[in-house]
């Protein structure tokens, strides 16, 4: 009876849908609307992944790959629309351009959007079809050694912070240094970033302390605190949001599954802190108080307000497109693959190469804003998408996302075939959070930070795993 009756409901629901979706398309259709047929087309592809996981009888499943994917091209393409046509995005006011016709730019963005996704689709898709083989075997870690870590990472992490701070010229200069981070902290990335070692060793012991089932130990959580606190010197949310959210993932995949409620609070709790967190890293700690609020003071809501403005500054997606696409090639010239090069210029220290190319956010600021980049240092990033059109145009989007599809895919059947080992769970969950860093980034930069994250995980992790029991 209770199958009957889940049958009949799902059937409903699915037919209330289809005839939602087939209204809207008449709607569009009837009132020659292309934009808004273009939307609603987005958006029936972007549900597509939650749709086929309901069918297959699997709950709702935020991070697997083509899920975790669309909700965030959801929040970049679909949502900031309405604000952007009426001129009271972020991007309007902080950056603006203007577009000879802001209706045509933004529907040929939504069209490249469309096909980015199908490209995502299609990768992941074609990778899927091949059976996930499962390795039956259990890695062990040596809890002894997993300590040498965390005395090893939070030394030499210290230390080269420490370091940075005495060479920018002490902790004063540091904290006025995050008001122009970029040229602040010019060539001495490798001093200021070892502070990240600790974040990478706070999530190795999370990893540890989810398999023995001991959540509660204080000591861990006194030093992630810690770990945090310091990290958040540096001026970028980025290094926090990467860490936090991957030990939400850890959770999920070791611990227990989080329901669709508790993710949905998590997110609003999120939203709050990384909000807070530029206000009081970026603004009080420079300043001493948050003048920003005075700009608010005449609205109902100040708070409110500078919230929403503030978190929708993060998605950013569609009207950077929106304008990559008339800017290039007539102010723009296509890249031909130039600004991926700069992934291999990263670890070069600015200070011993003073003429290292732009970055594709410097291309692309200096072209459109270049007060910007000259007074300030501030670059906009291209998104995933816009750096592929900036390279190759149409085509390259849709190769390039072809490719980042097959490359989750890729990493997710590894997660899976090698469940009962932490190493490739780990890396998974640094991988899946590097989407939204991804879709809004520029590849190079974002591949960069995630390296290093990875890179000092692996290393720490060759050393921990000691032992492999075979089931």
């Amino acid at each position: 009876m209770i199958i009957l009756v889940h049958k009949f409901l799902s059937i409903l629901c699915i037919f209330s849908l289809s005839i939602l979706v087939i209204g809207s398309i008449f709607f569009a259709l009837v009132t020659n609307n292309l934009l808004l047929f273009t939307i609603i087309m987005l958006v029936i592809l972007l549900g597509l992944p939650s749709v086929i996981q309901w069918m297959s009888g699997k709950s709702f499943d935020l991070f697997v790959p083509p899920i975790f994917f669309s909700v965030v091209i959801f929040l970049g393409y679909i949502l900031p629309i309405p604000s952007f046509l009426a001129g009271e995005d972020p991007f309007s006011i902080l950056w603006g351009y203007p577009f000879r016709s802001l209706h045509d730019a933004l529907l040929h963005a939504l069209l490249l959007a469309i096909l980015g996704v199908l490209g995502f689709y299609f990768g992941y898709g074609v990778f899927a079809l091949r059976p996930v083989k499962r390795y039956p075997s259990t890695v062990v870690w040596n809890a002894h050694r997993l300590g040498l870590v965390g005395i090893g990472y939070t030394v030499v992490g210290l230390g080269l912070f420490a370091a940075g701070i005495v060479l920018i010229g002490g902790p004063i200069a540091l904290i006025e240094g995050l008001a122009d981070r970029t040229r602040a902290f010019a060539g001495l990335g490798y001093f200021f970033n070892g502070i990240l070692l600790l974040l990478i060793f706070a999530l190795l012991w999370w990893a540890y302390l989810l398999k023995k089932r001991r959540l509660t130990d204080w000591r861990f959580w006194i030093y992630t605190i810690f770990a945090l606190l310091s990290s958040g010197l540096l001026g970028s949310r980025a290094n926090t949001f990467i860490i936090v959210l991957a030990g939400v993932v850890l959770y999920h995949r070791i611990f227990k599954p989080i329901s669709f409620a508790i993710l949905l609070a998590l997110g609003g709790i999120g939203a709050v802190a990384l909000v807070a967190y530029a206000l009081f890293f970026r603004e009080f700690l420079i300043t001493g108080q948050l003048a920003v609020l005075v700009s608010y003071a005449d609205k109902s809501n100040p708070l409110w307000t500078l919230f929403a403005q503030m978190l929708s500054g993060e998605f950013m997606h569609i009207q950077i497109l929106s304008t990559l696409v008339e800017a290039i090639p007539s102010e723009i010239p296509f890249q031909n693959g130039l600004t991926y090069l700069f992934l291999f210029a990263t670890p070069i220290p600015s200070s011993l190469w003073p003429e290292k190319p732009l970055p594709a956010p410097g291309i692309f600021t200096l072209a459109l804003w270049p007060q910007k980049w000259l007074l300030a240092g501030t670059t906009i990033p291209p998104t995933l998408m816009g750096e592929m059109y900036m390279n190759f145009g149409t085509l390259g989007v849709f190769i390039g996302m072809i490719l980042f599809g097959a490359l989750y895919r890729i990493v997710y059947a590894r997660s899976l075939a090698t469940a009962c080992a932490p190493t490739p769970t780990i890396l998974y969950a640094l991988m899946l959070v590097g989407i939204i860093h991804y879709v809004r980034g520029a590849f190079p930069e974002v591949t960069a930070v995630l390296l290093i994250f990875i890179l000092p995980t692996l290393l720490a992790l060759w050393f921990v795993e000691h032992k492999v029991l075979h089931a």
